[in-house]
């Protein structure tokens, strides 16, 4: 049965709740003890609360969240990108210079076990039928099951379903880690599904987050104990504008060390936070309210620390 919250923050809340009233491990993956939900599934009613608030000592990177996503829409598997922001992702590689799930490097057809523009195919199919069942984006494909790689990847496939006027997303994986996987994965996929409803012209609907094996790994347990105990949600982040193309170009030269005026609108904040992050700007840049929050409690981070 699917549980209806107003954002991620409250969802994360939930499923910890759950996962921490398992008694002893419930599994062992890896010989690593875990505690899991089988077959879990939320109901995000607004997802654009999908910002997170973390205990102190283990922060949420906001930086890294935004640039996961662009990482994503850019359609690459290159680990230096994201190791940029994330050094310790340097061990999920098995060439030392991609990394093998790499989202948009499947979605957007570079890959050669998919070889086609999903997302342009999804839209196409929502425009020639609206209610169809049939926009989808496929991550995990039949092959990855005989590869051996420190990077398979979670997620199963992301549905595009227009109802009324409105763009929902149902999430399928099969695996999410709830305190390193869900929180980056969730905001990714809202924005997925936030700039998609921005192309077809649609309002933004509600978020569906369904896992195989929701789990928490016993070594976590403590910070997930903290994490429950944080009651303030974020507020939600504004509506989205065009102009994605372009911030996915800034935040290239961000990364190459070029500071890249702010501007206006809503991509306003992403520059100022991955200037921030990249040392080109002031360490507490006046963000608007949906952000500061979840900045100020990751503005420490510097790309020679993971966020996780």
């Amino acid at each position: 049965m699917v549980r209806e919250v107003n954002g991620l923050q409250e969802a994360i809340r939930l499923v910890l709740g759950e996962l921490l009233s398992v008694r002893g491990p419930a599994a062992r993956p890896r010989g690593l003890p875990t505690a899991e939900v089988l077959g879990g599934a939320v109901k995000i009613a607004d997802p654009r609360r999908r910002l997170v608030l973390r205990p102190p000592r283990r922060k949420w990177s906001l930086a890294f969240a935004m640039a996961e996503y662009l990482w994503y829409m850019r359609g690459e598997n290159s680990l230096k990108t994201m190791a940029f922001y994330a050094p310790g992702i340097r061990q999920f590689s098995d060439d030392g210079e991609t990394l093998y799930s790499a989202y948009g490097h499947r979605i957007f057809g570079a890959s050669s076990d998919i070889g086609f523009d999903q997302w342009e195919q999804a839209k196409r199919r929502l425009v020639e039928d609206p209610e169809s069942r049939q926009a989808l984006l496929h991550i995990r494909v039949p092959r990855d099951s005989l590869v051996r790689t420190k990077d398979q990847p979670c997620t199963i496939a992301l549905q595009f379903l227009q109802r009324s006027g409105k763009l929902h997303m149902v999430a399928t994986m099969r695996s999410n880690d709830i305190v390193l996987g869900t929180p980056y994965d969730i905001f990714s996929f809202t924005m997925m599904q936030e700039q998609m409803a921005l192309e077809l012209g649609l309002e933004l609907g509600s978020y569906y987050h369904q896992v195989g094996s929701w789990h928490l790994y016993s070594d976590q347990r403590a910070l997930a104990e903290e994490m429950v105990e944080l009651t303030t949600s974020p507020p939600p982040m504004p509506r989205s504008e065009p102009g994605l193309a372009e911030m996915i170009a800034d935040e290239e030269r961000i990364r190459r060390g070029e500071t890249v005026a702010p501007g206006t609108g809503y991509w306003r904040d992403w520059r100022l936070v991955l200037n921030c992050f990249a040392g080109l700007a002031d360490e507490t840049p006046e963000l608007r309210a949906e952000y500061r929050e979840a900045w100020e409690m990751g503005r420490r981070l510097r790309k020679t620390s993971p966020p996780d």
